[in-house]
């Protein structure tokens, strides 16, 4: 299954924006409000690399905990 995000990081803000410009009466319901305003999608990056970049430092902060677990 592919994953896709959309471009731009104010998603909340990006839905009550859609959402005054329904309220105003610019767009005639939310169906038709999205299909104007819908973003570009972008592929996601791969899971992977981020996760091996975060790798060592999860596995530091485990070590730790548990040291400082094991004290007690």
């Amino acid at each position: 299954m592919p994953v896709v995000r959309v471009s731009g990081d104010e998603g909340a803000a990006r839905g009550a924006g859609i959402l005054a410009l329904v309220g105003a009466g610019v767009y005639g319901g939310l169906e038709q409000a999205l299909q104007a305003t819908q973003p570009a999608e972008l592929d996601a990056p791969p899971a992977q690399a981020e996760i091996r970049a975060l790798q060592p430092g999860y596995r530091q902060a485990v070590e730790l905990m548990l040291e400082r677990l094991l004290q007690r």
